[in-house]
């Protein structure tokens, strides 16, 4: 790939540093924890719920159920969706250039 192109935030702001971000994590975990759980902790302490003063001065039963509405809305089941349906793309994808490849290695033998 040609970065002479690229803008300058997308180099050091943008994917990349997302996915140093996550190797430094799975190093920290020993590679015993999921890129998913990875992922959600990401997603956790970039959006600050956890300690905005909203939320910290809530009881234990409000918080309970505002982490449950968190876990459970529709948004959250709108975006479970969009990522099953895009992990199965990407393993569709992936079986087909494996099928493609065994199948150009028996054309050669």
């Amino acid at each position: 790939m040609n970065t002479r192109f690229s803008p300058l935030t997308n180099l050091h702001e943008g994917s990349e540093s997302e996915f140093a971000k996550l190797d430094v994590r799975i190093v920290a975990s020993g590679g015993s924890t999921s890129v998913q759980t990875h992922s959600r902790k990401n997603i956790v302490t970039t959006n600050w719920l956890l300690s905005d003063p909203s939320f910290t001065t809530l009881s234990n039963v409000e918080k309970r159920n505002k982490w449950k509405w968190a876990r459970t809305s529709d948004n959250v089941s709108d975006v479970k969706e969009i990522e099953s349906n895009y992990l199965h793309t990407v393993k569709m994808t992936k079986r087909l250039a494996l099928m493609k490849k065994s199948r150009t290695v028996e054309k050669k033998q």
